[in-house]
C-alpha cells in the first residue's frame, strides 16, 4: 500500500500533490544547461501554469478548511491565524488567501480558469476585487429572454469580461481595467455611479492629505505625505521633467536612481520657484494637466474625466478645473485615434503632444509602462520615407 493510499485513502488530490513533491524533488537534482534556449523559456511558461494550478488546489483546501470549521476546532481565532501558524506566513499574505479561497466559491468562472492555469492566483485576487465593489447583483436580461446560455447578472458579466481580460494583461494592468468594468457590463449606470463614486472618493483622500518633514538628528531630511489625485498629478507634472536621466557633461550616464532624481527635482523646482517664478518646460511647453472628457458629457455635467496618467476624476472636479483651463479640443475617430493633425511638421510640436498623450496614454512601445510625460515623439514610419508627424 502506497503512502497516499494509507493516509489519504488514494484520493486524487493527495496522490497528485504527492507525485507533484517527488518530481519537484527530481527536478531540483537534474541539470538545465543542456536545454535549448527556446524550450527553457517555454518551461518557464509552464512552471507558471503549474504553479497557478496548485494555487487553485490550496486555495479549494483552504475554502474547505474554513467551511468545516478546522481552525475553530484546533483552537485558532480565525482562518487567517490558522493559516500563519501552518504555513508560517505573514499576516498579509495570510488574510489574503483566507479572503480570496472564501471569494472563490463565489466565483465560479475564475476559479475554474485558475484551476486550468490559464490564470494566477494574482489575477485571481484582483477579479475578486474588483467585482466585491460592483453593485448588488441584478439581472440584466429578463428571466425568459435572450440567450440562456449568457451570464445574467452585472456580477456575472464582469467577471467574464475580466477572466478573458486576464488571459492578456498583467495583475497591475488588469486592476485598472477593473476600474471601468461597469462601462462594460452596465454602460447606462457606469457614469453616475462612478462619479458618485469618485466624489466621495476625492472628499476623503483630501481631508487626509499631508506632508511632513522629520529630521533624523544625522544629517538627513525624510519627506512623507500624500496627496489627493488631482494634487499628485499637478505635482508630479511639475516635477517630471527635471526627473529625467541627464548625461553629465563628458558624456558619462546618469547613475541617479529615480527616486534620487525625482527628489532632485522636487529641490531644483523649489528653487527655481523661489528665484523666478518659472516652471520648467516639457516637450517645448509648460506642464499642463491633460484631462480627456467627452464635450457633451462635459456639458451636461455628467461625465468622468481621465488624467492622463489613467486616474479618473469626478464630474465636480472636472467641472472646476474646466473653469479656468485653456482647453484644447481633440476630435477623436472610433478607436480613440485624434484626426487631422497632418504633415504640417517634421518634429512633433507643442500642440501635439496633448493629442499624443490621449491616443497612447504612455510609451507605445510593446511592454514598455513609461508614462507620457516621460516619453519623446517619433515617427512609426521615419520622415524620410513619408511618415506623418503623429
Amino acid at each position: 500500500m502506497s503512502f497516499t493510499e494509507e493516509r489519504f485513502g488514494g484520493h486524487p488530490a493527495a496522490e497528485f500533490l504527492h507525485s507533484v513533491s517527488e518530481g519537484a524533488s527530481k527536478v531540483a537534482e537534474t541539470s538545465l544547461w543542456s536545454l535549448p534556449d527556446a524550450d527553457v523559456a517555454d518551461l518557464v511558461v509552464m512552471a507558471a501554469r503549474a504553479r497557478a494550478q496548485i494555487e487553485a488546489i490550496e486555495l479549494r483546501l483552504v475554502g474547505e478548511t474554513d467551511g468545516r470549521g478546522v481552525p475553530a476546532r484546533e483552537a485558532a481565532p480565525s482562518t487567517q491565524a490558522w493559516l500563519r501558524g501552518r504555513l508560517k506566513l505573514a499576516p498579509g499574505v495570510a488574510a489574503g488567501r483566507a479572503r480570496l479561497a472564501t471569494a472563490l466559491s463565489r466565483l465560479p468562472v475564475t476559479q475554474e480558469a485558475l484551476s486550468e492555469g490559464r490564470i494566477s492566483a494574482a489575477h485571481a485576487g484582483v477579479i475578486a476585487e474588483v467585482v466585491a465593489e460592483l453593485p448588488p447583483e441584478a439581472p440584466l436580461v429578463p428571466p425568459g429572454d435572450g440567450d440562456d446560455t449568457q451570464p445574467r447578472g452585472v456580477r456575472e458579466r464582469a467577471e467574464a469580461h475580466l477572466v478573458e481580460c486576464a488571459t492578456q494583461f498583467d495583475p497591475h494592468q488588469l486592476r485598472r481595467l477593473g476600474q471601468r468594468i461597469l462601462e462594460v457590463v452596465d454602460p447606462d449606470a457606469a457614469d453616475a455611479r462612478e462619479g458618485e463614486k469618485l466624489a466621495e472618493q476625492e472628499k476623503r483622500t483630501y481631508r487626509r492629505r499631508e506632508l511632513r518633514f522629520s529630521d533624523d538628528g544625522r544629517g538627513t531630511v525624510y519627506l512623507k505625505g500624500r496627496f489627493d489625485v488631482e494634487s499628485a498629478a499637478v505635482l508630479c507634472r511639475a516635477i517630471d521633467p527635471l526627473a529625467r536621466p541627464r548625461p553629465s557633461a563628458d558624456g558619462a550616464p546618469d547613475l541617479r536612481g529615480a527616486g534620487c532624481r525625482l527628489a532632485d527635482a522636487l529641490t531644483e523646482m523649489s528653487r527655481r520657484a523661489l528665484v523666478s517664478g518659472g516652471p520648467p518646460r516639457q516637450g517645448g511647453e509648460v506642464p499642463q494637466l491633460v484631462i480627456t472628457i467627452d464635450y457633451a458629457k462635459l456639458r451636461d455635467e455628467v461625465g468622468v474625466g481621465v488624467l492622463d496618467t489613467g486616474e479618473a476624476l469626478s464630474p465636480g472636479t472636472v467641472r472646476r478645473l474646466a473653469c479656468d483651463a485653456q482647453i484644447i479640443p481633440a476630435i477623436l475617430g472610433g478607436d480613440s485615434v485624434p484626426l487631422d493633425l497632418g504633415r504640417g511638421e517634421r518634429l512633433c510640436t507643442p500642440a501635439q503632444r496633448p493629442a499624443l498623450i490621449i491616443r497612447d496614454k504612455g510609451c507605445a512601445f510593446p511592454g514598455c509602462d513609461r508614462p507620457p510625460q516621460w516619453c519623446q515623439a517619433h515617427h512609426i514610419t521615419h520622415w524620410v520615407n513619408g511618415g506623418a508627424t503623429i
